[in-house]
């Protein structure tokens, strides 16, 4: 960093992390001084199956819960406008999202959507802005992935249109978010190796990111070696406490250094893929990682030096060799092909995966002979 260089760093949620932290819920609604009307937002089955929303109901047994839990995987338009109109008239006092990345986006929007007049729509083309504060959100995740409970933005999918919108804004952080490792070890084999990926792509993204800073690499950097010592734990062994505790801090960690630095040319190469062939977004947006990295090597090495190392090797060909057998090992395709994807797939992929938010990130200027390039190596 050179003597003239100058940097911000934001980060207003107040983080509460730890086994079991989910038990002290009602403490943070004292804080926030909550009386009474609490929307809970979920899905439909994860926490009732694992009993999270009977643990919630007794905690809270003399609050008035109104209970939204039909969130896509994806969240849409559709979602956060039924979220909205099943509130109604209420006076709601606080948001509760409780469940993935998907659950935590769609809470936030509906949170300040209340307080913000107008349709979603008008503000995701811009033809509104955001200009009051939102309702209040405790955010509490119940994978180790997307890190929405310390972003100030909400992914909106578009599946018809093929399109993403991110609703964000800095009053959009949630006041509170509650990390329980414990909450994570339902959550099956794939899902656990998906978010994981996710992370990991996210704190390697953001230390190549040319929006990077020092504080967003300490996170980015850390995170990246946690997931690398924990994740194939997290997957054989589910309910060991320490690989879901660190799997949880590394994507908390990762959540902390993205959200100041956004991510770059592997998201935008992921959202195609998700659009028209339905890949899950953790695993679209690490499958290119291994092509990415020689691209980005050629303008950061430095950057690319340290996450190498973080990854515990020595050289970019060890971390593409490394990065391959850990998505192997951890029951993850590597290739398109493996995804029913042909060659002539491809050009879907190409005309759709430049994204000028998350490309413009990036230190390699990727051309579309380069996106092609990239595509038939994983392919």
């Amino acid at each position: 960093m050179t003597i003239d260089e100058s940097w911000k760093y934001l980060s207003p949620t107040k983080i509460v992390f730890g086994q079991n932290s989910f038990d002290r819920l009602k403490a943070y609604l004292l804080d926030l001084n909550i009386k009474r009307e609490i929307l809970l937002v979920t899905g439909q089955n994860f926490i009732k199956k694992h009993g999270f929303l009977v643990q919630l109901h007794r905690m809270l047994y003399d609050k008035s819960i109104h209970h939204f839990d039909k969130v896509s995987p994806n969240p849409n338009q559709e979602d956060i406008c039924q979220g909205i109109q099943f509130v109604g008239n209420t006076e709601i006092e606080l948001v509760i999202a409780l469940g993935g990345g998907s659950v935590l986006d769609a809470g936030k929007a509906i949170a300040i959507l209340l307080k913000n007049p107008g349709s979603l729509n008008e503000y995701l083309q811009g033809e509104r802005k955001i200009t009051q504060r939102g309702i209040p959100v405790i955010a509490i995740p119940t994978t180790a992935g997307t890190a929405s409970e310390v972003t100030c933005w909400a992914t909106i999918w578009d599946m018809e249109r093929k399109n993403k919108y991110s609703l964000s804004h800095q009053w959009m952080f949630p006041e509170y978010a509650i990390v329980d490792p414990a909450l994570t070890v339902p959550m099956p084999r794939t899902l656990t190796a998906m978010t994981g990926m996710d992370a990991l792509t996210h704190a390697i993204e953001s230390c190549w990111s040319l929006n990077s800073q020092p504080i967003s690499d300490v996170f980015a950097l850390r995170a990246i070696r946690l997931i690398r010592n924990n994740i194939q734990k997290a997957c054989d062994k589910p309910e060991d406490m320490t690989a879901r505790t660190n799997m949880a801090l590394a994507s908390l960690f990762a959540g902390l250094a993205f959200n100041n630095t956004r991510t770059a040319a592997c998201h935008s190469l992921s959202y195609p893929m998700t659009f028209h062939f339905g890949i899950p977004h953790g695993l679209a947006v690490s499958i290119t990682l291994k092509e990415v990295i020689k691209y980005n090597n050629r303008i950061v090495p430095e950057k690319v030096k340290q996450i190498v190392e973080e990854f515990g090797e020595s050289s970019v060909e060890g971390f593409i060799k490394a990065i391959g057998e850990l998505m192997v090992s951890i029951g993850l395709p590597t290739k398109l092909r493996d995804l029913k994807l042909r060659e002539e797939d491809l050009n879907v992929l190409i005309k759709d995966s430049i994204n000028p938010e998350r490309m413009k990130n990036n230190p390699a200027n990727l051309t579309e002979v380069d996106i092609r390039t990239i595509l038939k190596n994983v392919l």
